[in-house]
């Protein structure tokens, strides 16, 4: 496996990692600030609306113009920024707020990460690489929805996303190895 490709792997696990946390007790936290059931679904509605057309008009803009690489390790710390603003959010306005820094993240990340590991792939080994961003993705939801749930019980909502923000930051950290790629790449030419 190609070492961007494993960077890029490692950096997407303690993403997923940190994010996971929160995926079961989502709705636990906005009840906690006061929210309802709908605005627990109008906040992930938000998140999943702005993700989904600016994912678009970045995955334009970085075929054009944009560093895909530059863009990845942006998207992680916007990413890790919007966790930790979890941490202070008060009520429903400031949570929608944080979905969108949130949907922001993800749109700037998706197109250049995916593109990157498609590059990045051994040929014949194509689904066994995917296989290990699909499978290591899973396991990692899995394993910090019952950490994020015992965190939680025990310490509260603050120190979780404390700590979530440390994964996520760790995953940003080591996102900016990537950048070394292109100038490897510069040199060559």
């Amino acid at each position: 496996m190609k070492k961007e490709l494993n960077i890029l792997l490692i950096a997407s696990y303690f993403n997923i990692f940190g994010f996971g946390f929160f995926g079961p007790i989502y709705a636990l936290y906005v009840k906690e600030i006061g929210g309802t059931i709908l605005d627990t679904s109008l906040s992930w509605a938000i998140y999943s609306l702005v993700m989904g057309v600016l994912i678009i008009i970045f995955g334009k803009l970085e075929d054009k113009i944009l560093n895909k690489r530059k863009m990845i390790v942006i998207g992680y710390f916007i990413l890790a920024f919007g966790i930790l603003s979890y941490a202070f959010v008060q009520d429903k306005t400031q949570l929608f707020i944080v979905q969108i820094i949130n949907g922001i993240g993800v749109a700037v990340l998706n197109p250049a990460f995916k593109t990157i590991f498609s590059k990045d792939e051994d040929k014949g080994r194509e689904s066994y690489e995917w296989s290990l961003w699909e499978g290591g993705e899973k396991i990692m939801l899995g394993t910090s929805a019952l950490i994020g749930g015992i965190i939680v019980t025990y310490f509260g909502f603050k120190i979780m996303f404390y700590i979530m923000f440390i994964m996520q930051l760790f995953g940003a950290l080591i996102s900016i190895n990537i950048l070394s790629y292109d100038n490897h790449k510069k040199h060559k030419h």
